[in-house]
């Protein structure tokens, strides 16, 4: 599988769109206890107020790399379908916090539940080499990203 550069971003590109594509198939087949239905944006920003709790809209906005009406239509709809709350930030009343809800985590738990099995059923037919190989691999682009994100951070 000699390639260029070039032709080995284009490979790795389309095999990323494909598995993005084979994993919101899944959403179609999603249980009915799992039918509030959410955006890959909206998991993306329930998951980081899991890991960072409660986050002020810009932030957020930040993040997601979305402008302030677009983040505001997000967070509507999830607030709307009880997987977030808005509150004050008691340090500062003019900035409004975003916080996942009981039910929200809940949610999420049963989505994230449901993707990692899918997940796992994608990997399984991988002997364990070929999944060890495939680990390294994803570390090492992971690696790459953690030092461009600490270089970008740097030149600010």
């Amino acid at each position: 599988m000699k390639k260029n550069i070039s032709q080995q971003a284009e490979y790795l590109m389309e095999l990323f769109a494909r598995f993005h594509k084979a994993v919101d198939a899944q959403v179609i087949k999603m249980p009915e206890v799992l039918t509030t239905r959410m955006t890959m944006g909206q998991l993306r920003l329930m998951h980081y107020l899991m890991e960072h709790g409660a986050t002020s809209m810009r932030a957020l906005a930040e993040y997601s790399r979305v402008v302030m009406s677009t983040m505001t239509d997000m967070a509507n709809r999830l607030v709307r379908l009880g997987m977030i709350k808005r509150r004050q930030d008691p340090n500062d009343r003019r900035l409004v916090l975003l916080e996942v809800t009981p039910k929200g985590r809940k949610e999420f738990a049963a989505k994230h539940q449901y993707f990692r099995e899918h997940v796992t059923n994608i990997l399984r037919p991988l002997p364990d080499s070929e999944r060890d190989k495939l680990m390294q691999a994803i570390q090492t682009i992971e690696h790459i990203l953690s030092k461009q994100k600490n270089r970008q951070a740097q030149s600010k």
